[in-house]
């Protein structure tokens, strides 16, 4: 008839198989390397439709519309683009198999972790009688990840010796006062060897100045001295410092003068 012509029928492509295959071709047309957003890309049939080709995904393959347009309905004479698609399907499957050994790994981290954590809080609680609350266990997992297990542990040990016990209990204000010590134990034990001793000596006299001055300031006092000390004073000059100052109001107001 005049007018007519055999019609190929053509499978329409899904719009999710569509996005498989430029997944799996990382949005890049596997015949000129070119990629997306610079060129508009198409799904192209490796044998052509007119020529039996399937809509498979092994039969599918990204193409530019440049290319698509230019290769028409001629069969590529080389394997090059199977090659490619192959070796997509190799690197993808690598992906795949590397993401589930990291999944693996992960869970058994975490799992790990937990039983680190768990470890730390029944340690905690044999040693003081008291739970960490939620707040304090969001803690001890920072200080897990900062120093270690095996850090944590004993420096709660080391701290122990701050608990005060009252008819046979420790003290609640003494517990929080511990567990407030364990991040400094940590920091301080993870230091090379001289700086451990400095700290050590500086605790020292920080021990010192609490016996000597019924008013010392505990949190103002710590203060003065790291700024002392970093504005290149040493520790026998602390020490010094302490020893001629009669009272705590003249130790302060000598040591900010060389604090400023």
């Amino acid at each position: 008839m005049k007018g007519s012509s055999k019609k190929q029928n053509r499978e329409p492509i899904s719009k999710r198989l569509r996005f498989e295959v430029f997944k799996r071709d990382a949005f890049t047309c596997q015949y000129c390397g070119k990629t997306a957003p610079n060129v508009i890309l198409e799904v192209d049939h490796i044998e052509p439709v007119s020529k039996g080709g399937k809509t498979t995904m092994l039969n599918l393959i990204t193409s530019c519309k440049e290319c698509n347009r230019g290769k028409s309905n001629i069969k590529l004479s080389d394997n090059s683009a199977i090659e490619k698609q192959q070796k997509a399907l190799l690197e993808l499957s690598e992906k795949q198999e590397q993401l589930r050994m990291l999944l693996k790994w992960r869970s058994g981290l975490l799992k790990i972790e937990n039983e680190e954590l768990d470890a730390v809080l029944n340690n905690w609680t044999r040693i003081t009688g008291y739970h960490l609350t939620e707040s304090g266990m969001s803690i001890i997992k920072k200080q897990l990840k900062d120093f270690g297990v095996r850090a944590v542990l004993e420096a709660m040990d080391i701290v122990s010796g701050y608990l005060i016990y009252k008819k046979g209990s420790v003290t609640k204000d003494s517990v929080e006062l511990a567990f407030n010590k364990i991040k400094g134990v940590c920091y301080i034990r993870s230091l090379p060897e001289e700086k451990r001793e400095e700290y050590k000596i500086i605790g020292g006299l920080k021990m010192l100045m609490k016996k000597k001055y019924y008013n010392y300031n505990e949190k103002w006092a710590p203060i003065l001295i790291n700024r002392f000390l970093k504005n290149g004073n040493s520790l026998n000059e602390l020490e010094y410092i302490i020893k001629e100052s009669p009272t705590y109001n003249e130790w302060e107001e000598v040591i900010s003068t060389y604090s400023k």
